[in-house]
């Protein structure tokens, strides 16, 4: 059986439910290759992807493509979370404060608080592995 941690994890989180949607790497591969992204979308994608872990702050995402503000990087993110989900069919889950889908829900999930308690989020192993099939950052 193989198994990665981030699936591990997913299983073990309060989210299963949200994460158990989400699509073979080869779903994603083919999502990735439709979705139009802009510099920034793709310099986020790629420092989420480097991340130790592949798990960021919004705030790091913004300072990733030299923004300061993380909801820079919630809107542009939540975007290419949006489109990207839709190519691939996943069911958003909803943002609990908001009420809301969460968009970014197709990029990863929740991940413990570090130590700034800020919103964490993991990428999915499948994303991460449709990245490595497509060379997208080598």
């Amino acid at each position: 059986i193989h198994v990665d941690h981030a699936r591990l994890y997913r299983a073990f989180t309060r989210h299963l439910s949200a994460a158990a949607n989400v699509p073979a790497a080869d779903r994603y591969a083919q999502a990735l290759k439709a979705v139009k992204t802009n510099a920034m979308q793709r310099a986020m994608l790629e420092y989420h992807y480097r991340a130790s872990n592949r798990t960021v702050t919004y705030t790091e995402l913004a300072t990733a493509v030299g923004k300061t503000d993380h909801q820079v990087a919630n809107k542009l993110y939540g975007n290419l979370g949006a489109e990207l989900g839709k190519k691939i069919g996943f069911e958003f889950p909803m943002a609990p404060k908001r009420g809301k889908p969460f968009y970014s829900g197709s990029i990863g999930i929740d991940a413990p608080r570090g130590p700034s308690n800020e919103y964490r989020l993991m990428m999915h192993h499948e994303l991460a592995k449709a990245i490595v099939e497509l060379k997208l950052f080598d």
